[in-house]
């Protein structure tokens, strides 16, 4: 098995030496600016990573946007929209669907509504140029998952990566995870090491911070994931605590659910886990297996456990299974330590007043 992983990786070696000269030239363009870059006026905070999902980006916009609302900013989220079936500028209303804005945009919307405006444009440029008639002095602007749209010029950039898969470990596509060249970190003034054990040593982060090699211009933290009393779909005031007799059937489709799957197990009794790629689209067969799998246990009472971004994605197409299963989600909420967020705090704070 060691030895056919082996040859995988050298078949794919040429592949992603290829793929990391093209993008890294792409970039160098931009450095020269032979391409052009669209810099706005108001604060523009770039989230992304340089690997392809499982960084935890949407806990992390949720906190810049009520880090926003918290200092009286109209703040105004910019996705590409993943998964949609259109194309173009749209602005996320509450009753939208995540077959037409995307799922996360949908989850931000639907947690923040009117105190938060979501749009979805794969060209982040144009919804900007649109945008633009209504910047006001308290404007904020968060582009989510923009790291490689070059084509803007953010006026920070965080960068994440995960805890337990750090960008420094891995390989450009197809042989790794990377989107780009891990040189392109050099772009972030923050690089957060996201979803850490609770107790991370004052030790372990200095090693993180030495393998990063963390420049002089970065700030470098670390945050952890935390999870919330369960809330059931479709019945918001509906909230359950987990026990170990809490019978459960989950299921994501997200880029990386081991955590999600190893706080489940933890806290309860996890009959059976279905894994879907990221962002899938449930089909009627999928949802039949997950409720055979629920029926199965009669008579004793199960549950279905999913995560936020995948219940938005039920809410159209899977009413009836919504009503008829008891399904919850699990929500998720990014967190530092009482020092680190008061000082990464600190730092937005002084950005979005000056700049």
């Amino acid at each position: 098995m060691q030895h056919h992983s082996t040859f995988i990786n050298l078949a794919l070696s040429p592949f992603a030496l290829l793929y990391g000269v093209i993008t890294s030239l792409r970039n160098k363009l931009y450095d020269w600016q032979v391409l052009n870059s669209y810099a706005p006026t108001p604060p523009c905070i770039v989230v992304g990573n340089l690997s392809v999902g499982g960084t935890g980006k949407s806990p992390m916009i949720e906190y810049l946007i009520q880090f926003c609302i918290d200092n009286h900013k109209t703040v105004t989220t910019i996705s590409r929209g993943y998964g949609r079936s259109n194309r173009g500028y749209k602005e996320v209303q509450l009753n939208d669907t995540a077959q037409n804005v995307g799922d996360e945009p949908l989850q931000f919307k639907q947690q923040f509504g009117n105190l938060c405006t979501v749009i979805v444009d794969e060209k982040r440029v144009h919804a900007l140029h649109l945008l633009q008639p209504k910047e006001t002095k308290n404007t904020v602007y968060l582009l989510d998952d923009a790291l490689q749209h070059r084509a803007v010029k953010g006026s920070m950039n965080i960068l994440l990566t995960n805890y337990s898969h750090l960008y420094i470990d891995d390989a450009m596509l197809p042989k790794g995870n990377l989107r780009e060249n891990k040189n392109s970190s050099k772009r972030a003034q923050i690089i957060i090491v996201t979803k850490c054990p609770a107790h991370l040593t004052i030790t372990d982060e200095n090693i993180i911070k030495k393998r990063l090699n963390v420049l002089a211009h970065q700030q470098l933290f670390f945050s952890t994931i935390q999870y919330h009393s369960l809330i059931r779909i479709g019945k918001t005031a509906t909230t359950l605590i987990l026990t170990k007799s809490t019978n459960v059937i989950s299921f994501a489709g997200i880029a990386n659910d081991a955590l999600f799957v190893t706080y489940l197990n933890q806290q309860a009794n996890v009959v059976q886990h279905f894994s879907f790629p990221d962002h899938y689209a449930y089909t009627p067969a999928d949802i039949d297996a997950i409720t055979n799998a629920v029926n199965e246990q009669i008579p004793l009472k199960t549950i279905v456990v999913t995560t936020h971004k995948d219940a938005m994605r039920l809410l159209q197409n899977y009413i009836s299974f919504i009503n008829e299963i008891e399904v919850y989600y699990l929500p998720t909420k990014m967190y530092f330590s009482p020092n680190e967020q008061q000082k990464f705090n600190q730092i937005l704070l002084q950005h979005v007043s000056t700049n």
